[in-house]
């Protein structure tokens, strides 16, 4: 239900387009500019970094990249669950943040890394509070069209206070060519 407070046609245009989309929530931009970026250890992860760290020089902006630790359960229904501590846990994830950025930027682009606990799809709306730009990947694993994005980018699509950026996985087909998308296609959030 919570996508069809974001429209018909954007959500369309979110979940089927071949190229990124841009939905422009209204909002107030504080300077410095941001761009914000959630990143896990997926390659779609890895596009929306490439396309973040883009428009970061593009706006002139920094590069602030979130990696999310959900929450940990120590219990399942069955036995124990023996996980490491939270803190460190916490500092493993911002290595291996740190490694995907570096593997995938290299000194192209300078970028903060921080390290946020909770629900992606709760977090990176309230990390990105204030920022020129949103940006998160769509695995696309499913034909159902709310399920076409994901949760997590589902859920910033529609509650970000910021314009959101999905980046969808390359689509071919035998005939074409990969797409190339230069420019993102935009949509309304109205």
């Amino acid at each position: 239900m919570r996508s069809t407070l974001l429209g018909s046609v954007a959500l369309h245009c979110v979940a089927h387009a071949p190229c990124p989309v841009v939905v422009v929530h209204p909002a107030a931009v504080q300077v410095p500019l941001r761009v914000v970026v959630g990143i896990d250890d997926s390659a779609m992860s890895r596009a929306a970094l490439a396309r973040a760290a883009a428009e970061a020089r593009r706006l002139g902006g920094e590069l602030e990249v979130v990696a999310v630790q959900p929450p940990v359960a120590y219990w399942s229904e069955v036995q124990a669950v023996v996980l490491p501590p939270i803190a460190e846990a916490r500092e493993q994830l911002r290595q291996r943040a740190g490694e995907i950025v570096a593997e995938v930027l290299g000194n192209a682009t300078p970028a903060r890394v921080r390290v946020e606990d909770g629900a992606p799809g709760e977090v990176l709306p309230r990390v990105a509070a204030g920022a020129a730009l949103l940006v998160v990947g769509s695995r696309s694993r499913s034909r159902v069209a709310g399920m076409l994005l994901g949760s997590v980018a589902l859920h910033c699509a529609v509650s970000a206070p910021c314009p959101v950026m999905v980046v969808h996985p390359e689509r071919t087909r035998a005939a074409d060519r990969p797409a190339t998308a230069e420019e993102p296609a935009a949509a309304s959030a109205g």
